[in-house]
């Protein structure tokens, strides 16, 4: 059965988190994204910086949404295992990733880290708001 966030009292980060996420450093190029991305169970990979630590994540939106047009066709295809990796732009993770990744100790709360995201989401919301309010 399914279960809901009402299921989760009582529970920590710990008893719900997946312990091993599949990983790329920061300037992993597009062939080794798509290729690790296409044998990765989870969908997203978390891009770590030189210190090993968390900096962002690529996840399929990233990846069809930051390569070129014309490129997206042949991405599609790789995200949906219907084919081999192509020639690709050059770019690296830094530069498809979405910045931040929220972490903390898996003895969390489950109900605090949904505050901690909720919180982030509405910040994250405001200097979205901000910016395009900027651009005019």
């Amino acid at each position: 059965p399914a279960q809901g966030i009402g299921s989760a009292v009582g529970q920590t980060v710990g008893d719900v988190m997946v312990p091993s996420v599949p990983t790329v450093p920061m300037d992993a190029d597009l062939v080794d994204i798509a290729g690790r991305r296409a044998h990765a169970a989870l969908k997203r990979l978390i891009v770590v910086g030189a210190a090993g630590r968390a900096v962002g994540s690529v996840n399929d939106g990233d990846l069809v949404a930051r390569v070129e047009q014309r490129a997206r066709p042949g991405r599609l295809a790789i995200l949906t295992r219907r084919a081999a990796v192509p020639a690709l732009p050059a770019v690296t993770a830094a530069q498809l990733m979405t910045p931040g990744v929220l972490s903390g100790p898996a003895n969390t709360p489950i109900d605090d880290a949904i505050q901690q995201m909720l919180v982030t989401i509405q910040a994250l919301g405001t200097a979205w708001a901000d910016c395009r309010q900027k651009r005019g």
